[in-house]
């Protein structure tokens, strides 16, 4: 794994100089904003333990297609995609043919 400078390491796994490997990355664990925030929105998604990244940073690994983010949860996969709301774009689990909320569902990093 790769050391990132905000301390959480990169999923990417590094294959040889400027080449990296697409990987399906478990996320086991958001933050999220401020609780008097209006509305409840994911800061950052990780896996427990493992790595962390910004919510931008996997929104642009995800459209620049360098690795995908899936949630298991009780033997349940959810793909994790973009969704470009309102207020900008945003990450949402996609599973059983919707988009659903299932990431508010799992415990903070």
């Amino acid at each position: 794994m790769i050391e990132r400078g905000d301390g959480g390491r990169d999923p990417a796994v590094f294959l040889s100089v400027g080449v990296f490997h697409t990987v399906d990355a478990r996320v086991t664990c958001i933050k999220r904003q401020d609780r008097n925030s209006s509305f409840e929105g994911i800061t950052h998604l990780g896996n427990q333990g493992n790595w962390l990244w910004t919510r931008a940073d996997v929104i642009t690994s995800i459209e620049n297609g360098s690795n995908t983010f899936h949630t298991l949860v009780d033997g349940n996969r959810g793909d994790i995609g973009v969704v470009d709301g309102p207020n900008g774009k945003y990450v949402r689990t996609y599973a059983d043919g919707k988009w659903n909320d299932n990431l508010l569902s799992l415990p903070e990093c």
